[in-house]
């Protein structure tokens, strides 16, 4: 497995924007990106995890190593808490796809389903 690179946590949201990248291709049961309304929403689920790690004080090393279970579920808490239900099932169901691709594409991400379940 591998890290997102890039030094700063924006550079590894554009490598991990480009690794999932498979626009113009046939969507065959993966959770690679094939249109830009997924690719905007990706982008913005990235960038609101890199801003939650930011505010809790993580603003080095890899993106993808703070991708654990306790921290997406303290993240997806907090970033629904003010959501509807339904809004907040879609952002949850978005998120874990995001992290799905990146898993597929094989960045090293130590998440499973768990704090997905209790949410």
């Amino acid at each position: 497995m591998a890290n997102l690179k890039g030094a700063s946590f924006e550079k590894q949201l554009k490598n991990a924007n480009i690794r999932l990248n498979a626009l113009n291709t046939s969507k065959n049961g993966d959770h690679l990106t094939h249109s830009r309304a997924t690719m905007e929403k990706r982008d913005m689920y990235g960038r609101d995890f890199a801003e939650h790690m930011k505010e809790q004080g993580y603003d080095f090393g890899k993106l993808n190593s703070y991708m654990n279970n306790d921290n997406i579920k303290e993240f997806l808490e907090q970033r629904t808490d003010e959501l509807s239900k339904v809004t907040a099932e879609s952002y949850i169901r978005g998120f874990s796809s995001y992290i799905e691709g990146l898993q597929e594409v094989g960045i090293d991400i130590e998440a499973t389903k768990e704090p997905y379940e209790d949410l």
